[in-house]
């Protein structure tokens, strides 16, 4: 299983996948304590499927997989609509 966003997701902005997939390497693995069978979910970016992809989430509990993708969510809302300094 995998979650993700690309081209198509509400307010997906092409120029900030970068930084929306080193957002998620940073915060997610270590809030997330994963764990589960000795598979490490990994952040993907223009791989098997186009824009920025959470491969290897398959067994996460169905309580854990719900708090993830409300966090990812949380951070992508937070990267795709946060104007940038600068």
């Amino acid at each position: 299983m995998n979650y993700g966003w690309h081209k198509d997701a509400p307010n997906w902005k092409e120029d900030r996948k970068i930084l929306l997939a080193e957002r998620l390497c940073r915060e997610l693995p270590a809030n997330m304590g994963w764990t589960p069978g000795g598979v490490t979910p990994y952040i993907e970016l223009d791989g098997l499927y186009n824009g920025v992809r959470i491969r290897k989430i398959t067994n996460l509990s169905e309580e854990d997989l719900d708090e993830f993708i409300n966090r990812a969510d949380k951070i992508y809302e937070e990267i795709m609509n946060t104007p940038l300094e600068g």
